[in-house]
């Protein structure tokens, strides 16, 4: 496929799923803006885990903090806004949860932490390949991320059966998300 209609398909995409997304979008901010910090104190103070990052948790809370205000945007900013969102949601869903999972050597606590994430990932987006696509470089360039900082990744927690458990969810997730998108194709064209 040349690179031009690769862009286009993909563009295409993105503004479709962000469409249908729009409405969530400062549910993710609210979230993201109190979520983001608490657990830093949930995880740090409550229920302990071996690894925790404030700096990093307010980061993803400063970012997320144009959702909530996205309704009162420009109409220039929310031009903009569909590139905005989705790299951010790269960030605070696959990579996020990707790199605590490796700095916290698969402990059971970000595994459930990272289905948890995924569900609702998929329940934003509609579009499987779009999920697909964010979960498969945020969640590598997490690796590559924790990689760098420590040179390695620890899997002091990893069980195997965790790999069918994440496959089941992303299998369960596109089927889902293509009978939801065949849904909203049909309501369209009628």
């Amino acid at each position: 496929m040349p690179k031009n209609v690769f862009y286009k398909k993909l563009t295409s995409k993105v503004l479709v799923t962000f469409e249908r997304a729009e409405p969530n979008i400062p549910i993710v901010g609210l979230f993201s803006v109190i979520g983001f910090p608490l657990f830093y104190f949930i995880w740090s103070y409550l229920l302990p885990q071996p690894y925790e990052n404030l700096g990093y948790r307010l980061i993803n809370a400063f970012i997320s903090v144009p959702f909530l205000l996205y309704r009162y945007s420009s109409r220039k900013l929310k031009k903009y806004f569909p590139a905005y969102f989705f790299t951010c949601v790269m960030f605070l869903v696959p990579f996020f949860f990707g790199f605590m999972l490796y700095k916290n050597a698969w402990n059971i606590t970000w595994f459930i932490s990272n289905l948890i994430a995924l569900s609702l990932l998929i329940m934003l987006l509609d579009d499987g390949e779009l999920i697909f696509l964010l979960i498969i470089v945020g969640y590598s360039l997490a690796f590559f991320t924790a990689w760098a900082l420590d040179g390695k990744i620890l899997f002091t927690y990893f069980q195997w059966m965790y790999i069918p458990t994440f496959l089941f969810l992303l299998l369960g997730g596109a089927i889902g998300s293509h009978r939801k998108q065949l849904a909203n194709q049909t309501k369209i064209s009628l």
